[in-house]
Parts: C-alpha cells; structure tokens; sequence
C-alpha cells in the first residue's frame, strides 16, 4: 500500500487511472516483486540464503525488473522505503514530506543488502510522534505505539525505575522494612531502593514480575531496575558484592540475572531491561548479562556538545569508561542518550555533531539499542525539535553518515527560503563548542549561564 500510494503520487496517476493504466500493459514497465518469493526464485534470487534479520532487506534488479525481499514485516517496510527513498522521496516530519514528480521514473541498478545499526530505535520527541512517520524512518521502539498492520513495534511490559512498582513500599515496608534498601543504618520506605541480596525480594519480584508477563504477552521485553533517586541498599550483603565487583551495578546485575534466568524458563524470547545509570553507571568486574538480559547505560551527566573523548569533561570522561567496561562484559548494551535541555527547552541546543559523533561510537562498541530522550511533553516547541528527531531517526538506523546533509534537506525542505539564516542560526552555536573544548551544553543549562553562550 505503502509503495503503491507513493509511486501513484510521484507518476501522477490519479486511483480513477490506475487500473485502466494497468490493464493497458504499457511497453517498458516492468514488474516489482514485494516479498515474492517465487519470482525471486525464478530470478535466481535464493531468499534463505540471504539470511536476512527480521528488520533487513534485500533489494535488487534483475532482467528490467525489481525485487524486494524482507527478513519479516519491517524487513519488506524497510526495504520499500529504501526504494523509495532512491527515487527521492523524505518523511521530514508527519506534515512535511518531500516526494518527488519526474517526467520519467526511472531506478539504476541495485543490489542492495541492509539492516539497521541498532535492533531497538526509540526516542521522545513530541513532534515525531505520528506512527506512519515512525515506520517511514524506520523507527520501532515503544514510545509511538505502531499499530500491528503498519509492522508492530517493540513493546515494554515496564519501562525504566520500575523497583517500586514491582514491590511498593507502600504494600510491603510496614511488615517487611528488609526488602528495602539500609542506608545509614536505616531501613528506607521513600527515596531508596531494593536490598538486592535478600532471597524474598528476588522470589517476591519474580513472581510479580510473571504475573504480569502472562497478562501482557505481547511485551517482548521489561525493565527490572532502579528507582530514580540515590539509596542504594548498605546492608553487609549489598555491601559485599559491591565491593567484590567494584560497582554498584554488581548486585543489580546479579539479581537482574537471577530474575532473568526464571522468567525464561516460562517465556524464553523475551527480554530484561537494567539500567547502568548515576550510582551504577560503572560496570561489573565479574558478572556478565544474562542472554536475555539488556543493560541500558545512561549518559545523563555527560557534555552535549562533543563526541566522547573530545573533551575535557569529567562526567563525559567517566561515561566513555564505562561505556568500554560494559562493551567488554556484553554485546547486548542498550543506551539512553539525551538531546535536550530540561532546565529550559528553547534555549539553542548544539548538539548535532555531538549525535553523529556519539550514535557511530555506540555502534562501532556493538550498542544493540539506543533511546533518544528529547522533549516529548505535549505540543513540544523544544529547541529545532522537529529537525533534531528526523535526524535522530536517520542516525538510528546508520550513524555512520554525515548529519550536516541531513540538516541542510530538512531545512529546505520545512524552511524553504529561511532555510540559509537558519542554517546560520545553527552555524553560530556550533562554532562557539567547536572552537572551545572546554565549552559544555548539559541537561540542566539556565539561560543566563555565561560560559555557553
């Protein structure tokens, strides 16, 4: 439907025409195969020895005509959007596209084999929040929910800080004040965390944990992590592993690992979310992930505005360490990137060779999944936030690009004759973070802090 709505609109053959147009059989159009296995075999495409992932594709002409073939729904999607993408057409936001008219459509020779970067592609941006733009760009993580028609996408049970919602101390902390996090030698019912090595809380968890597993069997994966604050659990048990693995991520990654390992014997395919993030960002000395575990390492405190080891900032120092700790421990590292401000959403973000620099590191460090967090809150208006979740979007799938093109064709494309000041705009704060290293964007920048601007 997808490729048919597209190439009607870009050869201007109007529904009332295209079925007599059809039945004429015009000299020189050939055919295009969508996932047709048989005519790919009679082209001598061999389909399974592509081995194709579920969201890879394979695309090829042949003899005059055009084969796409997918390793499952999203793989044909993905490879659809490829072809059209070749003959020029862009989602640059849910309300502007750009599709091209040519007096003569016309394809080179192809014989192209993709998949995306990254297995999971998610982000937080209000103004991408459209899921037939989602699937264009080839996104498909949870925070736009694509309904099962346009290709699905990957659903949470629980998403991130979910220790209280798991085991609430509300329910629990009157009667069992030890499942809850010592912290100064005082049990925490507010503000702390799980003791992690008391053998009722895993079995408590899990339980719970299935409970809604079995309700919900469409999520194919849920987060078992920390509460969003300090309070990490003290106890002499909590107190051990930390200290023999180095990092407070030890205890949550050995009962992280536990949970796992029960919740596969009843649902084997789907997976554990974890949060590497502020106390726990440093990884383990000894314990490795789970196959079904995913680690999602948080870069929170990090500079916005250089690449990874570019610069002289300490937190953004000690997240590429960690980040390097975790890529030897696992091959199944998600990450939560950041790419706004929170203090105050206007104010000029310079983020994008940031994006570029730091999405290709996390592939090149085999990240299995990244989630872009930027301003999502309903109507937006964050700093070029439009522009920065279609680029996002594009880096997801291959950051190993340039992102300079990709702003230049979206502002054409939205700005039109606005698009040269506004390139300027973006120019200005740039250079200022290129030029001084020692200039850092954060979360957190008010207005009035003078180092940036």
């Amino acid at each position: 439907e997808e490729l048919r709505r597209h190439l009607l609109a870009m050869s201007g053959v109007g529904p009332q025409r295209r079925n007599r147009e059809r039945s004429r059989g015009r000299s020189g159009v050939h055919t295009l195969y969508v996932n047709h296995a048989e005519a790919a075999a009679a082209a001598g495409l061999d389909g399974a020895k592509l081995s194709l992932a579920p969201e890879a594709f394979h695309i090829r002409t042949q003899g005059g005509d055009v084969h796409v073939l997918g390793g499952g729904p999203r793989g044909v999607l993905c490879g659809v959007y490829e072809l059209l993408e070749t003959l020029g057409c862009r989602w640059y936001t849910p309300e502007c596209a750009h599709i091209p008219c040519p007096e003569r459509l016309t394809l080179p020779p192809l014989r192209r084999t993709a998949a995306p970067c990254f297995e999971f592609r998610d982000m937080w941006v209000w103004e991408g929040s459209d899921p037939l733009w989602w699937v264009r760009n080839r996104m498909n993580g949870w925070y736009n929910p694509v309904p099962d028609y346009m290709g699905g996408h990957n659903e949470y049970g629980l998403f991130v800080h979910t220790f209280d919602a798991l085991v609430p101390p509300e329910e629990f902390f009157d009667a069992h004040p030890e499942y809850f996090s010592e912290v100064g030698g005082q049990r925490r019912r507010h503000g702390g965390q799980l003791c992690l090595t008391n053998p009722d809380v895993l079995r408590l968890l899990t339980g719970r944990l299935l409970e809604r597993m079995r309700a919900h069997p469409r999520a194919r994966i849920w987060s078992v992590s920390q509460n969003d604050c300090a309070g990490y659990c003290e106890c002499p048990g909590c107190a051990a592993v930390a200290a023999e693995e180095g990092s407070q991520a030890g205890p949550i990654l050995r009962f992280v690992n536990a949970v796992a390992e029960a919740t596969a014997r009843e649902f084997p395919q789907t997976l554990i979310d974890t949060l590497a993030y502020w106390y726990s960002l440093d990884a383990p000395r000894k314990t490795v992930p789970h196959p079904n575990v995913r680690v999602r390492l948080c870069s929170i405190n990090c500079c916005m505005a250089h690449g990874y080891g570019t610069c002289n900032h300490k937190e953004s120092a000690r997240f590429l360490k960690a980040l390097r700790g975790w890529s030897r421990v696992t091959r199944q590292m998600y990450i939560w990137h950041y790419a706004t401000n929170f203090a105050n959403y206007p104010l000029p973000m310079p983020d994008y060779d940031e994006l570029q620099a730091n999405l290709n590191l996390y592939r090149k460090k085999g990240v299995y999944g990244v989630f872009v967090q930027g301003m999502g809150e309903e109507g937006g208006g964050a700093e070029t936030m439009a522009l920065r979740g279609y680029v996002v979007s594009r880096l997801l799938w291959n950051p190993n690009q340039p992102v300079w093109p990709l702003i230049d064709g979206f502002l054409a494309a939205w700005c039109g004759r606005a698009a040269t000041p506004v390139r300027r705009y973006l120019d200005v704060f740039h250079a200022r973070v290129r030029q001084d290293r020692a200039l850092h964007c954060s979360l957190y920048d008010p207005p009035d802090r003078k180092s940036v601007v």
